[in-house]
């Protein structure tokens, strides 16, 4: 059973269905094949196992360490601002920027994105190269845990609302 359920949450974990998964791509790539390795030296143990009560001992040191690495992960390893409070209102764009660590030149791309304009209008408007403008907005969709501009433009109003 352990198999089969490490087996299908890192199948879920590393690929999750359109629109459902508030874990990181980075940290997908890491819970996955941690909870393969935990699954493996948890049933290496349980092959073994014939009445030696160190194996025994040995199994159920392996099972409580390997359940911890998840809670411990989430907690300390992943990017958090998924997982951030969002009770905290009435900021201003600065304050929207701090909170989510955007940095100066982001902060330009989130306020031109929140003016209405294209990405080929922002580099245009900001002398840099659509590329450029591109990786900027994909940091800060990472950041902010959005997929678009309109969530984007969503949050930072949602976040300035007075």
């Amino acid at each position: 059973m352990n198999a089969v359920y490490s087996l299908l949450a890192s199948i879920l974990i590393l690929f999750p269905r359109k629109g459902r998964s508030i874990i990181h791509n980075y940290d997908r790539k890491i819970i996955a094949p941690g909870i393969l390795l935990i699954m493996v030296s948890q049933c290496t143990t349980l092959m073994f196992y014939t009445s030696q009560p160190y194996v025994a001992v040995v199994f159920i040191f392996t099972f409580f360490a390997g359940n911890t690495f998840l809670p411990l992960y989430l907690n300390y390893g992943t990017l958090l601002s998924a997982f951030t409070d969002n009770t905290t209102t009435d900021l201003s764009f600065e304050g929207f920027c701090k909170k989510f660590e955007v940095s100066p030149r982001e902060t330009d791309i989130v306020r031109e994105i929140c003016n209405g304009l294209s990405n080929k209008e922002i580099s245009d408007k900001l002398f840099i190269s659509l590329q450029t403008v591109k990786d900027h907005t994909h940091r800060i969709y990472i950041k902010t845990n959005v997929r678009s501009r309109v969530q984007l433009i969503n949050l930072v109003k949602e976040v300035m609302k007075t």
